[in-house]
């Protein structure tokens, strides 16, 4: 059977009521593409690569069926991602075994064939719940913030966003009398908390950049909200299923509803970026805390992190492939080979001087670290 026989007319009739974000992106690219012909064509070119490639290993049951008909993204986008990871594998020529047996009784999504077989895991970032209003809450800090009277570093880390409009003169006021203050340079973390909007935040002053190039305002440094945590979470999760024995690597892919950039997933791969500010006249030097899924000695039975990353299009059909090396692993993947899988990469090493981690960037890295 192919694709077109579980997507019959009956149920491309129930489209049109349109009840989910899934069943209006498959009324799009079925029904009616509206202007955008390539684009449903690309899409549906995938979806069918993907229902072949299950086909031809024996994958396709009840269950995905189902799976590929639910309205629920969870159930959708969770098992076309699993399906469009091995395509993309296999296109890249590598052989896809699916279901090995993973960690106690778990099983993974499928091994490829390196030189060692690689055990891989996939997970996808699905949305929370008041995004919108998250976003609102992050836009008005900034602004309130970027409004203070002093040449400081400022960071911001939203524990618990506002669900609902807050007062901006209280937070305006607390900005200014704990973060600027007379008689010279204050650094520290301050933490803020809202109940009647629920928003509770951390503001860290990192130092004073008065004799700096940066000018006599504010400079607003990473704002981050819970998505770092959230995608590491999911990662710590996926390292559970994980088995002791090969090499392993756990593939993320971003459900573009989700609102994390890439700097959140650098944040929860390498550690949350910060800064080292000296004394006045010296540069800036940026690091990252040792607070990252790939850290020396932690979790070392991740080879491995793919990033399927959409490049800011919904629903990109063929999203780019970024692959980020632990430093210590028990099992490594040599880079040489995950450029047969039509990957960048990163590959991180500990300097035998300052025992830091370090980080060989390939392009387009240099833009996508500093996004």
């Amino acid at each position: 059977m192919s694709l077109n026989e579980h997507y019959d007319a009956a149920f491309l009739g129930t489209l049109r009521l349109k009840k989910s974000e899934v069943h209006r992106f498959l009324h799009a690219i079925y029904v009616e593409p509206q202007g955008r012909e390539e684009w449903a064509r690309n899409q549906l070119a995938r979806l069918h690569e993907c229902y072949d490639l299950a086909s031809r290993h024996d994958l396709v049951d009840d269950d995905m069926i189902r799976r590929l008909k639910s309205p629920d993204p969870t159930q959708f986008w969770a098992k076309v991602n699993e399906l469009t990871a091995a395509r993309h594998f296999e296109k890249a020529g590598l052989q896809v075994t699916f279901n090995p047996p993973g960690r106690k009784q778990s099983v993974g999504e499928f091994l490829i064939g390196l030189s060692a077989p690689t055990f891989v895991e996939v997970k996808t970032l699905f949305p929370r719940p008041d995004t919108e209003e998250e976003a609102n809450g992050l836009e008005i800090l900034c602004a309130e913030v970027s409004k203070l009277d002093a040449p400081l570093w400022v960071t911001i880390h939203v524990d618990s966003p506002p669900k609902r409009d807050f007062k901006r003169k209280p937070f305006r006021d607390f900005a200014s009398a704990q973060l600027v203050a007379p008689g010279g340079q204050i650094t520290g973390t301050k933490t803020y908390e809202d109940p009647a909007s629920g928003l509770r935040a951390s503001v860290t002053c990192s130092g004073n950049l008065t004799d700096g190039p940066m000018g006599a305002s504010p400079l607003i440094g990473p704002v981050t909200i819970k998505n770092d945590d959230f995608i590491l979470k999911t990662l710590r999760k996926a390292t559970r299923q994980l088995p002791e024995d090969q090499p392993c690597m756990c593939v993320v892919f971003e459900e573009l509803a989700f609102p994390a950039k890439p700097k959140h997933f650098l944040n929860a791969i390498y550690g949350k970026l910060s800064f080292i500010v000296g004394p006045p006249g010296t540069p800036i030097e940026a690091t990252r805390l040792r607070d990252g899924l790939l850290r020396p000695v932690h979790h070392t039975r991740v080879s491995a992190v793919g990033y399927f990353h959409s490049q800011g299009e919904r629903h990109h059909p063929d999203p780019e492939l970024q692959i980020y090396h632990h430093p210590t692993p028990r099992f490594a993947i040599r880079p040489e080979e995950h450029s047969k899988a039509s990957a960048k990469q990163i590959v991180a090493s500990i300097s035998k001087t300052s025992g830091r981690v370090q980080w060989q960037l390939s392009q387009p890295f240099d833009r996508f670290v500093d996004d």
